[in-house]
């Protein structure tokens, strides 16, 4: 036992595979705009994250100039922008577990390891589930007739919803407007679970985490003993919810916004 008390998910996938299909539509649009132009939407997208890097992120009005200088990007430029900024960790993964799977292959040196991260730059996030983690998973879990479908089944929230309703160490907070889940997913885990989940009306994926009443709001989930939160979470968490991030700014803006700073700081 490692001792946790309260697990608070903020914007989980429910669903995996529709998540993993968005994120590689989303990528693909780099061929519409083709090499040089995604390049360039990358390093503006960049360096608005760096202008704004010495700036006191507690601030909600730095947040909001933040927003609006992404807002300048088309939505199919957010929609790629956040998919390249999913991914970006993704070469390393596939490197690492081609490692831990296939020692015999190790790279001779620094450069071929280069090498070979540099061309797992070509796989998406859904080639990443099909091609490794799910033979993994039939390996290791003996699932050996499964196919991908039942891969990404198991591996939704949604599989599990039953279990997460009858332990009381387990909340929610979602968004409804989250571009990588369907609404009515959300809305459905809403009616099983109850008080353990609020569900705010704007802030795409984890685009409100900055916002102050958000944060007030996790931190007194967890600092409830388990199974007494849902006492925090009645008509006062609604209202911090209707104002949870502002609603003229796109939910992916919100996202972007996020992710890029999350991102820009490892």
């Amino acid at each position: 036992m490692i001792g946790i008390d309260t697990y608070l998910l903020v914007n989980p996938p429910l669903d995996l595979n529709y998540a993993l299909k968005r994120v590689d539509e989303w990528n693909a649009l780099s061929e519409k705009f083709g090499r040089a132009a995604s390049m360039k939407l990358v390093d503006r997208a960049l360096a608005i994250v760096d202008a704004f890097s010495t700036e006191d992120h507690s601030d909600p009005a730095v947040f909001t100039r933040f927003a609006a200088e992404l807002a300048k990007f088309s939505t199919e430029e957010i929609r790629f922008l956040l998919a390249k900024a999913l991914q970006l960790s993704l070469p390393e993964l596939v490197y690492v577990t081609q490692l831990i799977h296939d020692q015999a292959h190790r790279p001779a040196n620094m450069r071929e390891a280069r090498r070979r991260i540099e061309a797992a730059n070509t796989v998406t996030l859904l080639d990443y589930a099909e091609r490794m983690a799910l033979p993994r998973w039939r390996e290791e879990g003996g699932q050996s007739q499964a196919d991908f479908k039942e891969f990404a089944r198991r591996g939704s929230l949604a599989t599990i919803r039953d279990r997460l309703r009858r332990n009381l160490r387990v909340y929610v907070a979602h968004n409804a407007d989250d571009p990588l889940t369907a609404r009515q997913s959300i809305l459905e885990l809403k009616k099983t679970l109850g008080d353990h989940m609020v569900v705010f009306p704007h802030g795409g994926h984890l685009g409100n985490l900055w916002y102050p009443d958000n944060k007030e709001l996790v931190r007194r989930i967890l600092a409830t003993p388990a199974g007494g939160a849902e006492k925090r979470l009645d008509a006062q968490a609604l209202r911090r919810g209707r104002s949870s991030a502002p609603s003229g700014v796109r939910c992916y803006d919100k996202a972007i916004a996020v992710t890029f700073t999350l991102l820009r700081r490892r």
